[in-house]
């Protein structure tokens, strides 16, 4: 059966689609994304040999640190003057 533009019933209803030549991996990545809430598996409490202000927070939160590494510096004003007058 004919329509008016000499094209059959079916052939209008096939749409066209993009194709794409495969080619053979030896892997491949998967990404996913999650939600939810992230916990610290331990958190601990710092303490400093000396007393002083806070004046830099050395690391982001999250961050990865390791041994040795400077997590905070404080401004110890009282340490420095008692320090001085040993000195004198």
């Amino acid at each position: 059966m004919r329509h008016l533009n000499g094209q059959s019933a079916r052939s209008r209803s096939i749409l066209p689609v993009k194709t794409l030549d495969l080619e053979l991996v030896d892997s491949y990545q998967v990404s996913r994304a999650y939600t939810g809430t992230v916990a610290a598996s331990r958190i601990s409490e710092l303490g400093f040999e000396s007393s002083g202000k806070l004046i830099e927070i050395a690391v982001a939160r999250g961050s990865r640190v390791v041994k040795g590494m400077p997590l905070a510096y404080l401004y110890q004003i009282n340490k420095c003057l008692r320090q001085i007058k040993h000195l004198r």
